[in-house]
């Protein structure tokens, strides 16, 4: 079982993962993670589109994470998955929320529509299969 996340809001999580002071100790704090200190969420994403500077991660289309995975879903329904995973082996399932983390709605990061166009262009397979729409 594998999951695949709102492209727009993966897009927020990891320059939000990038800005992290655990991320910058995991990483020592090295050039990812630097770009995202020093820029807001556009200017880190224009300038990650661009090339200039790739942050770790960026511009890997989910789909190459899932491609022989037979049973994927969409991590807004990781509860309802999870419980269906755990009631077909009898185990009790119990939500537990880790590493969330409290940030605004992912589309009040974007004003350009360049920029939603080109993160769904990122992970248009994923778009298409399960019917990701930027709203």
């Amino acid at each position: 079982m594998s999951f695949v996340r709102n492209p727009w809001d993966r897009m927020v999580s990891l320059y939000t993962y990038h800005r992290s002071v655990e991320y910058g100790l995991f990483s020592k704090f090295n050039a990812s993670h630097a770009l995202a200190r020093d820029y807001d969420f556009q200017e880190w994403l224009r300038i990650s589109l661009s090339g200039t500077k790739r942050p770790n991660w960026f511009g890997i289309p989910q789909a190459e994470w899932v491609r022989d995975v037979t049973d994927v879903s969409m991590f807004e329904k990781y509860d309802m998955e999870m419980e269906r995973i755990c009631t077909k082996f009898s185990i009790p399932y119990a939500r537990t929320a880790r590493n969330a983390s409290e940030r605004r709605h992912y589309s009040e990061y974007y004003d350009r529509k360049d920029l939603i166009a080109a993160v769904g262009q990122i992970d248009a397979e994923i778009v298409n299969r399960f019917g990701y729409t930027f709203d």
